[in-house]
């Protein structure tokens, strides 16, 4: 994952986004960040504009960020109809945009985040962006996703792994059983008189009346 190596910068970015100036923060989509970021001609041009118009958070309670990081586990470790499936590309896609929603006014379209992400890709804009996240935050985010990932694959799939090298290791006894088993039941109905339980049957249906 990304690190913050822009201290400086950081430290200026983050004054756009104090609690008591939330209801003031512009929020700006990535379509929009990008083509304004296109027509700035020199690098400076560029860092001017990121610095007057990114707005970072400096922190987000513990608790969110496990919501977070919850929900991106839900959508790239299983598929629709709840089969486990690892998508590891797709969880990388949405750690960008989760980190980037999270901590700035930059905002994914929910409609198109493969587009958004491919434009920031292009222009080498993630890696910009994360290192005016202060590093502890990011930091954080990384550890809370890794502990979900591995919990998940502590506590779903590892089970499912072990049922099935059980089943793999006892199936030849299994079907050693069932071959016993069919062989026995095979051996009982060849010494049935079939007559005798005709008779049987007639008797109990006299009985009966």
């Amino acid at each position: 994952m990304a690190k913050n190596t822009n201290q400086e910068q950081q430290v200026t970015v983050r004054t756009h986004f104090m609690d008591a100036e939330k209801e003031r923060i512009k929020y700006i989509s990535v379509k929009e960040f990008v083509k304004t970021i296109k027509n700035r001609a020199s690098e400076d041009a560029r860092r001017v504009y990121i610095e007057g118009t990114l707005a970072v958070k400096d922190y987000e309670r513990y608790e969110v960020v496990c919501a977070i990081c919850d929900q991106i586990i839900a959508n790239s470790y299983f598929t629709t109809d709840g089969q486990f499936k690892v998508d590891s590309c797709k969880k990388y896609l949405l750690y960008v945009s989760a980190l980037l929603n999270t901590y700035t006014n930059i905002r994914f379209d929910e409609n198109d985040m493969l587009g958004d992400f491919n434009l920031l890709q292009r222009y080498g804009l993630i890696d910009v962006i994360i290192n005016y996240i202060p590093e502890a935050q990011v930091a954080m985010f990384d550890s809370v996703l890794n502990m979900k990932s591995n919990d998940i694959m502590t506590n779903y799939y590892e089970p499912h792994a072990f049922v099935k090298e059980q089943l793999v290791k006892f199936a030849p006894l299994i079907h050693g059983w069932i071959e016993s088993f069919l062989g026995a039941a095979e051996e009982m109905i060849k010494d049935i008189d079939v007559n005798k339980i005709k008779g049987l049957i007639t008797d109990e249906k006299y009985n009966k009346t």
